[in-house]
């Protein structure tokens, strides 16, 4: 009799720790999964906006003539939109379509105003961190 209920609970506890076990597992994957989607959640970009030559070549943009970066938060994304309208005023920029380039700029996404610019451009960086 004795052994029978050492059996019984050595299956229970096997059953037990199988289960724990079981647990800690679903646990973890969870935690990793909720780590990852708040890390991808927490990505931010800035804009930079730089005066270019007609093709857009990355050696005509120069860092040290514009290094100034604009949140992607409303009031970035309307003093990015202020920066370019002075570039045009000082007749360094050309803007094809300025309805559109203030609608991606200020509602959408920047970078596709920059079709529509002639010598400038705006770049979307990532901030890490």
């Amino acid at each position: 009799m004795a052994t029978a209920k050492k059996t019984t609970t050595t299956k229970k506890t096997t059953a037990k720790k199988a289960a724990v076990a079981e647990t800690k597992a679903v646990v973890e994957k969870t935690t990793k999964a909720t780590a990852a989607k708040s890390t991808a959640s927490k990505k931010k970009y800035v804009y930079a906006f730089f005066n270019c030559d007609d093709d857009k070549s990355a050696a005509s943009m120069n860092v040290r003539y514009n290094n100034e970066m604009f949140a992607d938060t409303v009031a970035g994304r309307k003093a990015l939109l202020k920066k370019i309208q002075e570039e045009c005023a000082a007749g360094r920029v050309n803007i094809a379509d300025k309805t559109f380039v203030k609608e991606a700029i200020i509602k959408g996404e920047p970078t596709e105003a920059s079709s529509k610019l002639q010598y400038g451009s705006i770049e979307r960086m990532s901030l890490v961190g």
